[in-house]
C-alpha cells in the first residue's frame, strides 16, 4: 500500500512535469503546425514526456512486481 506523502511526492516529480511537456507540445503545435522547427521541438517535447510517464509507472508500482514488467 503506498502512503499518500509518496504518492504526492510521485505525483509533484512525475506528473505535473508531464502535463506541462504535454501543454508545450499543443501550444507548439497551434502556432504553427507545418513548421519542420516546431514539429521536431514537438516530437522532442514528447520524448521528455514519456520519460516522465515510464518513471511514474515504474515508481508507482510497488517493487516486488518490478521483475513482472521488465
Amino acid at each position: 500500500m503506498m502512503t499518500l506523502s509518496k504518492l504526492l511526492l510521485l505525483f509533484l516529480t512525475h506528473l505535473i512535469p508531464a502535463f506541462f511537456f504535454m501543454t508545450m507540445i499543443t501550444t507548439i503545435l497551434l502556432r504553427n503546425r507545418k513548421s519542420t522547427v516546431h514539429l521536431l521541438l514537438a516530437f522532442m517535447m514528447f520524448l521528455f514526456m514519456q520519460l516522465f510517464l515510464a518513471e511514474f509507472t515504474t515508481d508507482s508500482v510497488q517493487s516486488g512486481h518490478c521483475f513482472t514488467l521488465v
